[in-house]
């Protein structure tokens, strides 16, 4: 659905919305809300490490993938609907470990090793974006409550592409072939000078609340369920490198100069945000206190927890999670009216490879 029809529908909801609010005689449930939720994984070294001290560091366990999703969002609940603004930012980095290493040994002055041959692999996703949500809660069976979120966003800064290839390194050289292929708002890597797109989508949010008794309870949501944002005219590169001019210096670090050929041009581009997906129960203990798993499922990896509540003085809950695949542990407050929480796989931050930060906060008027 175009970016433009999108808006329009999402706006007449709205007045309508607002025009059944105004000539109800009971208003039912008001109130303003601000949230926040920040979450960041690396499996290769700690996020300060990748983020502000550009890889330099001791800190490295190879891996696959990292990634951060973050949203910002404030708005008005009423009734069963939503209306909120939000900012997102999104970033995914999948590699093969043949990457990770030579990242790591390039910023580290570290000798790569030789008589082997390097399977060269990264996916980069890359975005920000901003726009407006609108949501609608409804019960399907009395125990049984279904809700959908809709963003329309704009995308003020991309870079979606990938690099493969292989190089087999030798004693004093390398031999090997690098393919890329990117969409950006800035090239990073060839310094091209283009000009800046802007693009426009949607991202689709469904989640479902199951009460089966007075104990148990079943939650689940999948977060970009759907997801389509649409640039007309992408900067693009695709370019081949070999490595007629690639040798490794005297400290064994690579000293690269290839031969570069390919294409850099205009091109319609679609970006789709990766699906999260959440499947969460809950026991309910006597006194308030409740224990459960969670399952989080990411791409091809499954993230489990195990959850725990505490509550304490009035309407107070003391909320903490532990995911046995990160090792990260997550301790959070609540009550009636706020909500904040903190997650972490390590006690000193710098050293963390999983790191969160959420809160909100209501406010009824």
């Amino acid at each position: 659905m175009p970016y433009q029809k999108l808006t329009r529908l999402l706006f007449y909801v709205m007045l309508l919305c607002f025009y059944s609010i105004n000539v109800q005689a009971d208003m039912g449930k008001r109130e303003v809300y601000v949230e926040s939720n920040m979450y960041a994984h690396s499996e290769t070294s700690s996020i300060k490490q990748i983020v502000f001290d550009d890889f330099e560091g001791s800190d490295f366990a190879g891996g696959k993938r990292s990634f951060t999703h973050n949203i910002w969002e404030s708005g008005v609940r009423f009734n069963q609907f939503k209306i909120a603004t939000l900012a997102r930012y999104d970033y995914v980095l999948n590699y093969t470990k043949d990457v990770a290493e030579l990242i790591y040994a390039d910023k580290n002055d570290k000798e790569v090793e030789t008589s082997r041959e390097y399977d060269l692999y990264l996916d980069v996703l890359h975005a920000r974006s901003y726009g407006f949500k609108f949501g609608y809660s409804f019960s399907l069976l009395p125990s049984l409550t279904m809700g959908v979120d809709v963003s329309a966003l704009k995308l003020t800064n991309f870079m979606e592409g990938d690099i493969s290839g292989n190089v087999l390194v030798g004693d004093d050289s390398y031999d090997g072939d690098i393919y890329l292929d990117y969409v950006y708002t800035q090239d990073k890597l060839l310094d091209r000078i283009a000009d800046k797109p802007s693009g426009y989508g949607y991202a689709v949010d469904v989640r479902w609340a199951f009460q089966l008794n007075d104990r148990l309870s079943i939650d689940a949501q999948v977060l970009d369920l759907f997801s389509q944002i649409n640039v007309d005219r992408a900067p693009f590169t695709t370019a081949s490198a070999t490595s007629n001019r690639v040798n490794l210096d005297a400290n064994g670090k690579i000293d690269v100069k290839p031969v570069l050929t390919g294409r850099e041009s205009y091109r319609k581009h679609t970006l789709k945000l990766p699906q999260r997906l959440s499947l969460e129960g809950r026991y309910h203990l006597a006194n308030l206190y409740e224990t459960g798993l969670r399952f989080d499922r990411y791409e091809d990896s499954t993230y489990t927890s195990l959850l725990f509540t505490i509550p304490f003085g009035d309407k107070k809950k003391v909320q903490t999670a532990f995911d046995f695949r990160t090792a990260a542990l997550t301790l959070g407050i609540q009550d009636e009216f706020w909500r904040c929480s903190i997650t972490s796989d390590h006690l000193d931050i710098s050293k963390a490879r999983t790191f969160g930060m959420s809160f909100s906060l209501t406010q009824a008027f």
